[in-house]
This record gives C-alpha cells, sequence and structure tokens, in this order.
C-alpha cells in the first residue's frame, strides 16, 4: 500500500486571512490541520506532492489584464459569449492572445481574479504551517518533497497542475511493484485547483486500475471559494470505484473515510 499526499496551492494568498488577496475564509484551519496531520502521521505518507500558483502580474487570468467598458476591472468576475466585447486587454498587444472567437462560440471562457501567487512575493510563498510541516515530515522521513509549478503562461488559465505538468500523473499513480496507490488531496481550493487536479488524475485512469488506486479528498482539509459553493456537485462525476470523500481526525491523528 501507497499513500500520497496531494497539496494543493497552500500560499499565502489564499491562506492568510489578513493579508491574502484571493483568502478563503477556512484555509488558515485547514493549513493548520495538514500540519497536524503531517506531524502525526508522517510515517502514513510515503510521498507528499506539492503544487503551487507562479503568476506574473499580467497574465489573461488577472483583473489588472483588462478593461471592462473602458474602465479597470477590480476584483472576481467571468468573460464569457455573453459579455466578451465589453472586454479589452489594457495592453492592446496582448488582443492577439485572446481566444475571442471560441469565447463568441461558448467553447472557452475566463475566470478573473484578483491578483495573486505573483512568483517572488509573500503571497506566492506556502503557508507557514505547512511549510514547517514539510521540512519536519521531509527530514523525519529522509524524502523529498515534490514540488510542482503551474500558471506561469500569463496566456493560459491552469487550475489543474497537469496541465503543464502532464507526465508527472504516471509518477504519481505509480506505485513499487504493481501494490495499491491511495492519493489523498487537499489544499486550496475545492471548488477550482483541487477539482481540477483530481479531474485530470481521474482522467487517466482504466477500469484495470480499480482496486489498485484510489483517489481520496480530505473534506476538512479543503475549502471553497466562497459564492463557489455548489461546484461541491462537480465531485459527483467521478466513479466511486476510485474517488471517495475521507476526513482527518485532529484527535485521533486518523484518517477516515467520510459517510
Amino acid at each position: 500500500m501507497r499513500n500520497v499526499l496531494f497539496i494543493t496551492d497552500p500560499q499565502n494568498d489564499f491562506c492568510d486571512a489578513s493579508r491574502g488577496s484571493l483568502a478563503l475564509p477556512n484555509a488558515e484551519a485547514d493549513c493548520r490541520m495538514i500540519r497536524d496531520m503531517l506531524e502525526h502521521r508522517a510515517d502514513f505518507f510515503d510521498s507528499v506532492v506539492v503544487s503551487m500558483d507562479m503568476h506574473t502580474e499580467q497574465s489573461v487570468f488577472h483583473d489588472i489584464f483588462w478593461l471592462k467598458d473602458g474602465k479597470p476591472v477590480e476584483g472576481i468576475d467571468a468573460i464569457d459569449r455573453t459579455n466578451v466585447e465589453r472586454f479589452r486587454p489594457r495592453n492592446g498587444e496582448y488582443e492577439r492572445f485572446v481566444p475571442r472567437e471560441q469565447i463568441r462560440q461558448g467553447r472557452f471562457g475566463i475566470d478573473l481574479w484578483p491578483v495573486h501567487c505573483v512568483i517572488g512575493t509573500w503571497g506566492n510563498a506556502i503557508n507557514d504551517d505547512v511549510q514547517a510541516a514539510l521540512h519536519e515530515w521531509s527530514c523525519a522521513t529522509g524524502t523529498y518533497v515534490e514540488y510542482l509549478f503551474k500558471g506561469m503562461d500569463p496566456f493560459r488559465e491552469e487550475y489543474s497542475v497537469f496541465t503543464s505538468n502532464h507526465d508527472r500523473i504516471t509518477s504519481l499513480l505509480l506505485a513499487a511493484g504493481g501494490g495499491t496507490t491511495t492519493v489523498w488531496f487537499c489544499g486550496e481550493a475545492a471548488s477550482h485547483c483541487v477539482y481540477f487536479t483530481i479531474r485530470d488524475t481521474y482522467a487517466n485512469l482504466e477500469r484495470s486500475d480499480v482496486g489498485r488506486i484510489r483517489l481520496r479528498l480530505i473534506s476538512n482539509c479543503a475549502s471553497y471559494v466562497p459564492g463557489f459553493e455548489s461546484m461541491e456537485a462537480r465531485y459527483s462525476e467521478f466513479d466511486p470505484a476510485f474517488f471517495g470523500r475521507a476526513r482527518y481526525d485532529a484527535e485521533t491523528h486518523r484518517i477516515g473515510e467520510a459517510e
């Protein structure tokens, strides 16, 4: 049995309630729970993978990239077929990178967010609780933490880290000796990056993998972007033969299947 902990985007801009530009209300508690889990169950996880948003200020998914009706965009918004003509890049040179015709046809859309996780900034760094736990786990087990980066292309949204790291899915699911692998997902946000990362992992499974590979969302270690809680329903698309929900109990330090 091989257990992999996959921590999605545990970064300050998502996880610090006082300073994070896109902070989730429960993310600090999620990070404390993740730290507790790694500290008390260090020997349970054979490997730990961490994904990280790595952005530039001027990115197609950032509000400051755009003008809406000629005025700067501020905060969360979305570009779709109903409003695409109202949006123009502030820098006209970037218009050629906008898939405007696809958006007009309803085949594409762009979610807009406050500037976050800019490379080299405090917001890009990993939450202190999680970083301390990763360090302690690595020292205790003698195993390196694998970091995967996403979002460095300023003209493409990448909710799933596997959009630009597809080759890493196989190694994530590969168990030495052909044994069973369980990948335990947590982090931010359950409505977006966690979901899409699980979706890409799930898409690489075959029926022959039933019983050999399991995907689990640790529900009390991952939060939803406010206003997007309904996205939880999307998890029902995954075959229960592969996917399920779990919870970490901070009193017993056990990870169990959620009802």
